[in-house]
């Protein structure tokens, strides 16, 4: 005996003749475009953070490089440069060497360290007359 189908004629949720399964498809590459914008924000906003982050880290190495340099400037103003010394700031510290290259002329090497991790070294002359600096070079 020949089993009869329990849903006779046509099915209810089939669509009709003048919707041909549109709606579905449309749906689906509407979540697609809505995902794709929302990961390319998502890698943006990753981007500029880390941008951002950098940016700081470098400001604040800059900006122990400039109070070391007129640190030093404050402590060699009485005609006494001194030899090695570290000053220690907020977010890191730096290391200065000095050695003596003419009667006035000093060669200073100083190194820049902060707390996360940055470096910068410079090397600069320093005339002990003029109490100025000149010969700037980075390494």
């Amino acid at each position: 005996m020949r089993r009869r189908s329990s849903f006779p004629g046509r099915f209810p949720w089939k669509p009709g003749n003048d919707e041909s399964g549109f709606f579905l498809p449309f749906s689906l590459f509407l979540l697609l475009i809505f995902t794709a914008v929302t990961l390319y924000s998502a890698e943006e906003y990753e981007a500029e953070k880390k941008f951002f982050r950098e940016a700081e880290h470098a400001y604040q190495t800059e900006r122990i490089l400039h109070d070391a340099v007129a640190d030093f400037l404050n402590r060699s103003g009485a005609g006494n440069v001194p030899e090695t010394g570290i000053i220690r700031y907020e977010n890191g510290h730096a290391r200065y060497f000095s050695g003596r290259i003419g009667e006035h002329l000093f060669q200073i090497k100083l190194q820049c360290f902060t707390d996360h991790g940055g470096k910068l070294d410079i090397t600069f002359l320093f005339d002990e007359e003029t109490g100025e600096i000149s010969g700037w070079e980075e390494n």
